[in-house]
């Protein structure tokens, strides 16, 4: 009898444990603006860094197109940032990659672009475009130098990073301004026993 009421038990307490673990939890998944200002801040050292590197004491001479929040409807703002995102995340790409080549030996720069670039596509553009609830994936690429000068490169990275820091510190805000800040949502988790 004792060896039946505790394999009773022990069946109850697998199947209570078995739905407990099916329940659909309401977990955090990112708070934006903290994510956004943390990333501004890397950005800030690596543009500074860049600059001490490449030699780009003064102004950045290479011309961006400007991505802005108008008081356009929210789905045009909303695409905007995420617009503005790929931009960054894209620009961070190509100056990492050719900052490589030309200053391979410039470790800690070429490591903390390197972080910047995984910390945008990995965690902010993921995050904004959860709390956004806009998963189109809107690409605005800069303007490559065609030819591939030295000083052009150069110019073209001073300038991609000056205006990437513009756009994050619209972005911020923008999210501010409009009480965006951590979002929520429903995932079911499974366990196997």
């Amino acid at each position: 009898m004792k060896s039946t009421a505790g394999n009773l038990q022990a069946c109850i307490s697998l199947a209570i444990m078995y739905l407990l673990c099916l329940r659909v939890a309401t977990v955090p998944i990112c708070n934006v603006v903290s994510l956004v200002e943390k990333f501004e801040k890397e950005m800030k050292d690596v543009f500074h860094e860049y600059k001490v590197v490449n030699g780009a004491n003064g102004h950045c001479f290479h011309k961006f197109p400007q991505l802005h929040f108008n008081s356009t409807p929210e789905l045009q703002r909303n695409r905007s940032a995420i617009c503005g995102i790929n931009y960054v995340a894209y620009a961070l790409k190509e100056i990492l990659k050719y900052q490589e080549v030309l200053n391979y030996d410039k470790k800690q720069l070429i490591g903390n672009l390197a972080l910047a670039t995984h910390r945008v596509k990995d965690h902010v553009k993921p995050c904004l475009q959860h709390v956004l609830k806009h998963h189109e994936n809107c690409i605005i690429y800069p303007e490559f130098p065609a030819q591939k000068d030295t000083y052009k490169l150069k110019q073209w990275g001073c300038a991609a990073l000056n205006h990437s820091l513009q756009f994050l510190d619209q972005l911020l805000i923008f999210l501010k301004s409009n009480h965006i800040t951590m979002s929520t949502m429903s995932v079911k988790r499974h366990f196997r026993f």
